[in-house]
């Protein structure tokens, strides 16, 4: 009982050296080798852990979302190809990648 009253009571400290390590990850570039056991602390549920599991969905979510460069670039190619079509039923489908991107 004493040990589960002390490790209770610790649990901020421990939450905070999560945190530390959360953090380490995201700006070192471990998400790829590490994203399975950022999924599980992210579906941590309980209150006490709740800025922990944010952390790791927040980081989650920043490594899956391309870089504003990359969809830049993924937009000008689009419309590139869009632009060059004569048909307006082709420059539709050209466009169309565009359209099902910002829905999904």
């Amino acid at each position: 009982l004493v040990d589960v009253l002390m490790s209770h009571r610790q649990l901020q400290r421990k939450n905070k050296v999560i945190l530390g390590i959360l953090e380490y990850i995201s700006v070192n570039g471990l998400v790829h080798p590490l994203e399975r056991i950022l999924h599980d602390v992210a579906n941590f549920t309980a209150r006490q852990h709740s800025e922990v599991a944010l952390r790791a969905r927040q980081i989650l979510i920043s490594y899956q979302t391309p870089s504003f460069q990359q969809r830049t670039k993924t937009l000008e190619a689009v419309l590139q190809a869009a632009n060059q079509e004569t048909e307006v039923a082709k420059r539709r489908d050209a466009l169309r990648p565009i359209v099902t991107q910002s829905e999904g």
